[in-house]
């Protein structure tokens, strides 16, 4: 069967808008619920983490909705690839909003065989969803465009929203003292947020980021909305400098600003992994982050600086 082009763009984009405009509804309800149900889980209200989740699945969604309407990747795969990360998140809402509705943890509940099985499905979801947001990574990668300042900055944030994903499994392991009481027959959860204490203590509103222990969804956070922030500093170097030409300075300055948030997001993952709260940071962690936030500021002045000397011009 034959395709126009315009209709296999429009079946690629079509899932990722049709599931972001669902979770900005999904959003609205949750918030709605959360403000005549009381009801707590896990000492926390139970609308919370649907509200929490539809939000980053929404912008996502419209993220890649937008990368996709920038590259003319006319490739059937493609297609196959967005509905697939479509379904797998459109799937991961379900299990959390259910679980909510049930007055039961969607995270780490094993506690019973269906919560257990809904949160190995939960992973499972999340694993296929990484695997092909990558394979969506290669496929920019290898296209031939124009843009060659775009294209690298997509891929820079792409491969470190990949990485922050990652960690998301990090927090899936087992707990010493979980497997103590899985050896007594004792089984309620499996993995944790928290790191270097099983008690997080103190939690920021809203977010929920522990402020005395070690807590992954910080990294997580951090990492997985690489995505956008890259696309914001493109946004931000076209409207200051909108001549069309690419020096050799801009590309550094994306790399010294992409070599800065890599590096920030494997320090935020060492940090949290020995226990250390981002709010009761050690001398040396504050110490790189101050380096590579000052490298980042340096990339950003290169990026935007209308430099006209040896200038290595794509068009």
């Amino acid at each position: 069967m034959n395709f126009r082009k315009s209709d296999l763009m429009a079946e690629i984009k079509t899932p990722l808008l049709s599931l972001s405009i669902l979770m900005l509804v999904a959003t609205l309800v949750f918030f709605i619920l959360h403000l005549i149900d009381p009801m707590l889980v896990s000492e926390s209200p139970r609308w919370i983490k649907p509200i929490k989740f539809t939000l980053s699945i929404g912008i996502y969604s419209i993220t890649l909705y937008w990368i996709l309407r920038q590259f003319p990747l006319q490739n059937r795969k493609v297609t196959l690839i967005v509905w697939g990360i479509t379904l797998c998140l459109f799937f991961e809402i379900i299990a959390i909003g259910g679980q909510a509705a049930r007055g039961v943890s969607s995270h780490f509940n094993v506690s019973t065989p269906f919560n257990a099985t809904v949160f190995s499905l939960m992973g499972l979801g999340i694993g296929t969803m990484w695997f092909l947001h990558l394979m969506i990574t290669l496929f920019i990668f290898k296209e031939n465009v124009s843009n060659r300042l775009l294209k690298e900055t997509i891929l820079w944030g792409m491969g470190i929203s990949a990485i922050g994903m990652i960690t998301g499994f990090l927090m899936t392991m087992p707990k010493p003292e979980q497997i103590e009481l899985f050896a007594k027959g004792i089984v309620l959860t499996s993995g944790s947020h928290s790191f270097g204490t099983p008690i997080p203590g103190q939690e920021i509103p809203l977010l929920g980021w522990s402020k005395s222990a070690g807590d992954m969804r910080v990294p997580h956070f951090f990492g997985i909305h690489a995505f956008q922030f890259f696309i914001l500093v493109y946004l931000i170097r076209s409207n200051i400098a909108k001549e069309k030409q690419i020096s050799k300075y801009t590309l550094l300055g994306l790399r010294l600003i992409g070599l800065s948030y890599l590096s920030v997001t494997i320090l935020l993952v060492l940090q949290t992994y020995i226990g250390f709260s981002i709010f009761q940071t050690n001398i040396f962690f504050l110490s790189m982050y101050l380096i590579f936030g000052v490298l980042a500021i340096l990339g950003m002045i290169l990026m935007c600086n209308k430099i006209k000397q040896q200038q290595l011009v794509w068009t």
